[in-house]
């Protein structure tokens, strides 16, 4: 089914992440990190539910999600003939791959100064690559 992400949260247990996805249409779950994309807030995506069953017995959503492309991409070309056209998917990902490894060596500088708490710093490294690369869809179109 299609939607679009409404929110998503990260949680870590012993040493394990896992991330809670909110869809506009109220369904939400743990997202299935096999098989899904790297997905943000606000991406139009379609879904898969599977519900599972935990170790105690009761039951939780796994959803598996993928980007829903070239939705938007007539809508983009219209309004705003400077954007660029869609990339390929490869490039699309080498480009995001970049910038998080940018992000990354940024944030390592900014830990050895202190500025920045180890605690926090993958908090934060999550958000801001959630942050970049969502707007990487947009100037590609994909978002």
């Amino acid at each position: 089914m299609k939607t679009k992400v409404k929110s998503i949260e990260t949680k870590e247990y012993n040493g394990k992440k896992s991330y809670t996805v909110t869809l506009e249409n109220g369904v939400s779950g743990y997202l299935n990190s096999q098989g899904s994309d790297n997905i943000g807030e606000g991406n139009e995506v379609d879904y898969t539910l599977e519900v599972k069953k935990n170790k105690k017995g009761g039951e939780y959503n796994l959803l598996t999600i993928k980007l829903v492309s070239g939705n938007v991409q007539s809508s983009v070309q219209t309004e705003a003939k400077d954007k660029p056209m869609p990339q390929s998917n490869d490039m699309v990902k080498k480009i995001k791959a970049e910038a998080s490894i940018r992000m990354m060596e940024r944030a390592m500088d900014l830990f050895v100064k202190e500025d920045l708490d180890w605690d926090k710093m993958q908090e934060r490294q999550e958000y801001v690559t959630r942050l970049v690369w969502g707007e990487i869809d947009e100037i590609y179109g994909l978002k």
